[in-house]
């Protein structure tokens, strides 16, 4: 179970750092920013407190950059309009809302929705979510299903694919349920980038952590995978109807 929440303070040359810290279940320590520019850090039960304080203090430069380039009062609804730009395998689409029977579909740089009344937001909020739901699982579903042999080359069984919008990951894996899970907004990457994601979590069936061993059986798969990793930092966490972007560091 998760500890509750602590406000914490590091103080430095710098001035003083507030944040939050949460210990968890998890194996590494997680740097996030929230859009208001809250501090957020879960870590390792038996990880030591100074072991926090050095890595915060790692990334102070990148912390105070990420905090000043948040409005205070800048709030995150999307707008659902019609000629919205949504990002999408890495292009620009264009979404347009019109009225007539339920519908939805993707056609070249268009993703056009139909319902009776397409002034309704909510509606429309929801075809985007049914629409990416069925849209994220064929193309992450194809891709799977084109780089496994990479994994069954090392009886890695073939996993159930989960997916879901995450706040602070592009993906995670339970190798005890044979599962991988991806976030949703990962559809908006370049497919060499979904890709390598997916080789990432299934490397961690044979190691679970991001050991020497992980990094040479990465190199050994796909040995431009940290190029593709550096490409993911331009693509934004927010999804098409959620435009909350947490920024994240993690530290292996």
């Amino acid at each position: 179970m998760d500890q509750h929440p602590q406000r914490r303070a590091l103080s430095g040359a710098f001035g003083t750092l507030e944040y939050t810290l949460t210990r968890k279940k998890v194996k590494n320590l997680n740097l996030r920013i929230h859009p208001d520019g809250e501090v957020l850090v879960s870590a390792p039960f038996r990880l030591a407190q100074r072991e926090i304080d050095r890595f915060l203090l790692s990334k102070i430069e990148w912390i105070h950059r990420v905090k000043a380039s948040c409005p205070p009062s800048q709030t995150f609804e999307p707008s659902y309009r019609c000629g919205q730009q949504l990002l999408c395998l890495g292009r620009s689409i264009t979404l347009l809302v019109t009225g007539g029977h339920l519908g939805a579909a993707l056609s070249g740089d268009t993703l056009r929705l139909t319902l009776p009344d397409p002034g309704d937001r909510e509606a429309v909020r929801r075809m985007l979510k049914d629409f990416s739901d069925q849209y994220c699982r064929q193309v992450f579903s194809a891709l799977l299903e084109r780089v496994y042999p990479l994994a069954k080359s090392r009886d890695v069984p073939f996993p159930q694919l989960r997916i879901r919008l995450m706040r602070s990951r592009w993906g995670s894996c339970t190798p005890g349920k044979k599962a991988i899970t991806l976030n949703k907004a990962l559809v908006q990457a370049p497919v060499e980038c979904i890709e390598y994601v997916i080789v990432h979590e299934l490397a961690h069936f044979l190691y679970p952590d991001h050991s020497s061993r992980f990094h040479r059986q990465m190199d050994l798969w796909m040995p431009d995978w940290r190029q593709k990793r550096a490409r993911l930092k331009e693509i934004p966490t927010a999804f098409w109807y959620d435009n909350e972007t947490i920024r994240e560091e993690e530290a292996e």
